[in-house]
């Protein structure tokens, strides 16, 4: 009697771990799941993609920078956005932070020696950066939209015109799309 009763707690404990919990608000656009799918505390391979609302409202993007540019990469200096799906507009933002790390510096132990094709890769700075103009609310796009950045920093002010006026005339070139 006494392993049934342990067999159905287990069987109860199990049931009741198979709710998926949202982390937060949001929805899941892509689902892996489906009747006698098995998942475990350990999967290796997710079984659904959780996108949070709250990304789409921060008016946030990533960029990545050359590591060039990491000296002159700080929060809160001023940056200019152009998105391919809105052509002819340049909008106003900033810096909201700099990642602490480049993908090229994880390791993962392989159980095997290093080689130098490890060595030819030239990582990204990857940048986050805040749309601060209000125009920008009249769009919508979905998270993970194309945009080319710039940012400007006291280094070669006097160049930065150069860079305004080459990122409007990128915005203009969105206008001709020859892919219908």
């Amino acid at each position: 009697m006494a392993s049934l009763l342990a067999q159905l707690q287990k069987a109860q404990f199990q049931l009741e771990n198979t709710v998926v919990r949202a982390p937060e608000d949001g929805y899941v656009s892509t689902v892996g799941l489906r009747p006698g799918t098995m998942s475990t505390a350990l999967g290796m391979i997710p079984l659904m993609t959780f996108v949070p609302v709250e990304g789409a409202a921060s008016r946030e993007y990533v960029a990545a920078f050359r590591q060039n540019a990491l000296q002159r990469l700080h929060k809160g200096e001023p940056a200019e956005l152009m998105f391919p799906a809105i052509p002819g507009t340049v909008f106003r933002g900033e810096v909201a932070d700099v990642l602490p790390a480049i993908g090229e510096s994880q390791f993962q132990g392989q159980g095997k020696l290093l080689t130098t094709d490890a060595l030819n890769t030239h990582g990204r700075a990857l940048v986050v950066l805040k749309v601060t103009d209000p125009r920008f609310a009249e769009y919508a796009l979905p998270q993970g939209a194309t945009l080319e950045a710039a940012v400007y920093s006291d280094h070669l002010k006097e160049l930065s015109l150069i860079r305004k006026i080459l990122i409007r005339m990128k915005s203009w070139e969105n206008y001709i799309y020859l892919d219908h």
